[in-house]
């Protein structure tokens, strides 16, 4: 179903037409999430967390880096919670969205229809990215007001943030000390046995079965992160629909990849530039100008772009400048 894009108007006001945010991705519930040591508490917390059961608190916060399967919890729990209760009204939003969203009420004028879709039409809410938060001051005030109004009214709010909600820089205050009086579970990379077990369970899902050797070589050349096995799986899948997966086939395969590395999160480089010039992280997003944090800035910005490849927006998330800055910075520091 595609709503109008024609404006309603109520009451001589225009108001804003949502785009659904309902759009739990089907192919990620707890059944298809492969239960590895790293995952098991964050999975059978976010199972009880989801079923609406009389827990003592109403926020639950998954935190670790990309690729840990935070998502993947997320869209699982709201499908079981759709699952015991189909009349349970459940959205799932990034970061960025209800930013845009409330940004876009904010223009619009109706801040009333925005209240109305996220407090009285929702009974669960999950953003995921909350790290985005950061770089928007004004969405903060209404973040905060709606978390008080989920936990009086006994509703639910599920979170995912690359990194832990104390260390979220230009989050505010009352915010990081709300959340943290909810569940919060910190999630780590799977081990190389993980991994071997993760990539068994996908492949045997497809039908496919492959030794532990060839197992262990893909795994080893994948990497850490949970979403490169992926890579692996759809390759294996091509593999076998155009040349068969005979023993040299799948050797000469896994030859030609590349090893993965693990990558350091934002939050990681940041620190090594800061310790390298005797600062702290949380004066490189400062508003201090002197010359050595200038100097630092720079590294840490150039870092993050050649490293991360992040955008100009979200390393001035990081450092609590606008992309302008970052731009004029990272000339500055190609130059230098």
């Amino acid at each position: 179903h595609c709503p109008s894009k024609r404006p309603l108007h109520a009451h001589g006001i225009t108001a804003i037409r949502f785009k659904d945010r309902l759009q739990l991705d089907s192919t990620r519930t707890f059944k298809t999430l492969t239960e590895t040591s790293e995952n098991r508490f964050a999975l059978a917390a976010a199972q009880e967390f989801s079923a609406f059961g009389d827990l003592g608190f109403t926020s639950l916060i998954l935190h670790g880096p990309a690729g840990v399967g935070k998502s993947h919890l997320l869209h699982g729990a709201g499908s079981h919670a759709k699952s015991l209760s189909p009349n349970l009204k459940v959205k799932i939003v990034t970061g960025d969205e209800f930013i845009n969203d409330f940004q876009s009420a904010i223009i619009k004028k109706n801040m009333a229809d925005f209240r109305r879709r996220y407090r009285l039409e929702t009974d669960f809410l999950m953003i995921d990215d909350l790290h985005s938060l950061c770089r928007a001051k004004g969405t903060q005030e209404e973040f905060f007001n709606l978390m008080n109004h989920i936990a009086s009214s006994g509703r639910r709010l599920m979170i995912s943030s690359d990194r832990p909600i104390h260390s979220l820089e230009g989050l505010e205050e009352r915010i990081k000390s709300r959340l943290s009086g909810g569940l919060v579970i910190e999630m780590s990379l799977p081990s190389e046995q993980s991994r071997r077990d993760i990539l068994s369970h996908k492949l045997k899902n497809c039908g496919i079965r492959l030794s532990e050797q060839v197992i262990t070589e893909f795994v080893r050349k994948a990497g850490p992160c949970v979403r490169s096995l992926e890579g692996v799986l759809h390759t294996v899948n091509m593999l076998a629909r155009t040349r068969g997966l005979s023993h040299e086939a799948l050797i000469s395969l896994v030859g030609d990849m590349r090893v993965v590395e693990a990558k350091k999160t934002p939050l990681e480089i940041m620190s090594i530039v800061a310790k390298a010039h005797k600062l702290t992280v949380e004066e490189l997003s400062g508003r201090a100008r002197t010359r050595p944090l200038v100097t630092a800035r720079r590294e840490s910005m150039r870092r993050l772009k050649q490293e991360l490849g992040l955008s100009l927006s979200e390393i001035g998330r990081l450092h609590q400048r606008d992309h302008t800055t970052v731009m004029s910075a990272l000339k500055m520091a190609a130059t230098s």
